[in-house]
């Protein structure tokens, strides 16, 4: 585990866990397991006919290792991702055969970093919560991919925040509140601008 919790990953070639896999299953017709590792990670593992997947979860980081395989089981590819939205650091791409492809770097375009995010957001009172974050109300954050800047000179380092603004005593279950998107330049940190919309109701 580096700094902030945030998980490391290697670019070593791997196959999906077939075995572990098979262990876990509830029986032959199971495509989704769930296993506790220790008392703050799990990992869930699933098998599909065009792809398999694995996901690792820590319940004190804000990130998740995720990891894609073909068919065949050899890795497609895998990286760190945040808990809500966007790839972080490097990701491994493969090719079918095991080969490795490219690599894609998510934090290269932006000099306003996840520490400077994490600081923005303690700043202006806006909770992030750690962990699989899958169900209810929370706090999302999400940037522009690394390969949309790439491909086009219009398209600028930019993040978005979107958290919740309550009224008194109300919770996001109540339905009250405001939505706030906040918009961050990727480069400078400097407000770009704000939107505010009435909380969802579900």
């Amino acid at each position: 585990m580096q700094q902030n919790n945030i998980p490391a990953i290697t670019k070593e070639f791997e196959v999906f866990d077939t075995a572990t896999f098979n262990k876990y299953k509830t029986d032959s017709t199971s495509f989704y397991v769930s296993i506790k590792l220790d008392e703050k990670k799990y990992l869930e593992m699933a098998k599909g006919k065009n792809q398999h997947h694995s996901s690792e979860y820590n319940k004190d980081s804000y990130f998740f290792i995720n990891k894609i395989f073909y068919p065949n089981n050899n890795i497609k590819f895998k990286g760190v991702y945040f808990n809500s939205a966007f790839p972080k650091g490097i990701w491994y791409y493969y090719n079918e055969d095991g080969s490795f492809s490219h690599e894609v770097n998510y934090d290269a375009p932006y000099k306003f970093k996840w520490n400077d995010i994490l600081k923005y957001c303690k700043d202006h009172n806006i909770i992030l919560d750690k962990g699989n974050i899958n169900g209810g109300w929370h706090t999302t954050i999400n940037r522009v991919s690394a390969e949309k800047i790439k491909a086009s000179l219009n398209v600028k380092p930019m993040w978005t925040i979107e958290h919740y603004i309550l009224n008194n005593e109300n919770t996001p279950n109540t339905g009250n509140g405001n939505v706030e998107t906040i918009y961050l330049d990727g480069i400078t940190g400097k407000e770009i601008k704000r939107e505010n919309k009435p909380l969802p109701r579900e």
